[in-house]
């Protein structure tokens, strides 16, 4: 029986695939852990690496695909594992040395929660710092077996709340029951999965173990500049799945509505410095979002916009005058 399955999307990764793949296979001793490996259309010797992998390990299975992005290469991970847990890794990245067993002995020590929750290092060249650095990053917390709305409740208050899948792990059949997959083509996809995944869970716990190595490099996805359309689309399409989420299962609470109205914000935010010519392109976009920021009964969201009116940001009531006259 597969018990866990690593998935690892790739794209022109060749500097660092080896030393993430390393730092798995050393750590599967038997035939309860799969790595599924999902090469999304990469350009350089990516491809090629992997596939040697494949060949030497049977518990490795590879698998090409034209470029469709991160969720889209992690969406095919998912069609494709059989373990009853999800466990992601980016190809960029690395895991601790003792990763899969406290995985493995956590789930077996709390007989088996939906969710494990853990924490990891982030690590790089700095210029300022001799060779590579590391410190602490994601959750930091130890939290015991609950439901996983009351652990993402405790993960808001103590500020231990962060949205990179990296950190946890899933059982599939959650994902399965729940239809949970990622948001193919958009920045910032691991916002609306996680908070699924943890307001559904019935059982989730946290651990403060450092196992997931965050490797903090140039021109990665989260270290590149992208401009503010992008990042409308992201957070006003995460808005109105978080929402729909929350009406969809009744999850009527103060920290969810706080949290759902900052992603809104995001999403205003970024809406109110794009140009005409790009406010005009994405029109269809925002007229989806109209319907949530005017409409939305759940948002406490007008009277943060009348506090940022007050302050000088007049351009959201423009736009949600257009909004009005056009709706």
């Amino acid at each position: 029986m597969i018990v866990l399955t690593i998935i690892v999307p790739i794209y022109n990764v060749e500097l660092y695939l080896k030393e993430c793949l390393d730092s798995v296979v050393r750590q599967i001793q038997n035939d309860n852990v799969e790595l599924i490996l999902i090469n999304d259309g990469s350009t350089d010797s990516s491809g090629r690496i992997a596939k040697v992998y494949a060949e030497k390990y049977s518990f490795v299975y590879y698998i090409e695909k034209r470029n469709g992005g991160l969720s889209s290469a992690r969406n095919a991970g998912l069609e494709r594992a059989s373990g009853e847990y999800i466990l992601y890794l980016d190809s960029d990245d690395c895991f601790s040395k003792d990763t899969i067993n406290t995985v493995l002995n956590a789930l077996k020590n709390n007989d088996y929660p939906d969710l494990l929750i853990f924490s990891g290092i982030k690590f790089g060249e700095n210029d300022t710092v001799a060779g590579r650095y590391e410190e602490q990053c994601g959750p930091n917390i130890d939290l015991p077996k609950m439901r996983g709305i009351e652990l993402y409740k405790k993960l808001k208050s103590s500020k231990n709340y962060f949205t990179g899948v990296y950190y946890q792990v899933i059982k599939r059949k959650v994902l399965l029951n729940h239809h949970i997959t990622f948001i193919n083509g958009i920045l910032h996809e691991d916002h609306l999965y996680t908070f699924e995944t943890l307001t559904v869970a019935e059982s989730a716990i946290a651990i403060s173990n450092r196992l997931y190595c965050y490797r903090i490099r140039p021109n990665s996805i989260m270290t590149s500049n992208t401009n503010s359309v992008k990042r409308f689309i992201a957070y006003s399409i995460t808005y109105k799945g978080m929402r729909e989420w929350q009406i969809k299962y009744q999850l009527d609470d103060k920290c969810i509505n706080k949290h759902i109205d900052e992603v809104g914000m995001a999403a205003l935010k970024n809406m109110i410095v794009l140009s005409d010519s790009e406010y005009q392109e994405k029109l269809k976009v925002i007229e989806e979002f109209k319907g949530f920021i005017i409409d939305d009964k759940n948002s406490t969201m007008r009277l943060k916009l009348i506090a940022l009116a007050e302050g000088g940001i007049h351009k959201v009531f423009i736009r949600l005058n257009k909004y009005k006259r056009t709706g």
